[in-house]
């Protein structure tokens, strides 16, 4: 179900502000429920996005978000500010799980710190400034790995079908 090899790697943040972003990895693979997930830093903005992998046997496999759509078991999964990515990742990903399909999440929500955005947050007296979090690795691979759960229960009930 879980495996305790995972993969990291660090970019190049020597744009990036100070911040807890400065010590953590950019970029994370392992499997979850015997699927692929990632965890890869956007480095234009310094979020992270969360991807788990799924093959052929799943019955979201190769379905684009309009197809997916129609699925009742696809309405039920629930992951932070909802699914942004379906499909095949950039080639730069490819060695790792090719043949997948992979379904992600952005930490970029209004309520996100972007580290590249830190310097560029308005600070004016007089405005009430949104409070903003930022969403780190621990966090990134939680939701990720839940979102191998849901996927994970889709796959299982679809086969008892």
């Amino acid at each position: 179900m879980m495996s305790n090899l995972i993969t990291i790697e660090f970019g190049d943040k020597s744009t990036f502000p100070k911040g807890d972003w400065c010590n953590e990895p950019d970029f994370c693979h392992w499997f979850r429920y015997d699927y692929p997930c990632l965890a890869i830093r956007d480095m234009t903005l310094g979020n992270w996005r969360g991807f788990v992998g799924i093959t052929k046997t799943h019955p979201f496999y190769n379905k684009e978000a309009f197809d997916l759509l129609k699925e009742k078991s696809f309405l039920h999964i629930s992951i932070y500010e909802g699914i942004s990515h379906i499909g095949k990742l950039p080639a730069k990903y490819k060695k790792y799980n090719p043949d997948h399909w992979f379904l992600g999440f952005s930490t970029l929500s209004s309520g996100d710190l972007l580290p590249l955005m830190v310097d560029k947050v308005e600070t004016d007296k007089n405005k009430i400034v949104e409070i903003k979090t930022y969403k780190d690795l621990h966090f990134v691979r939680k939701e990720t790995n839940d979102l191998a759960k849901q996927l994970f229960v889709v796959e299982r009930d679809n086969k008892t079908l």
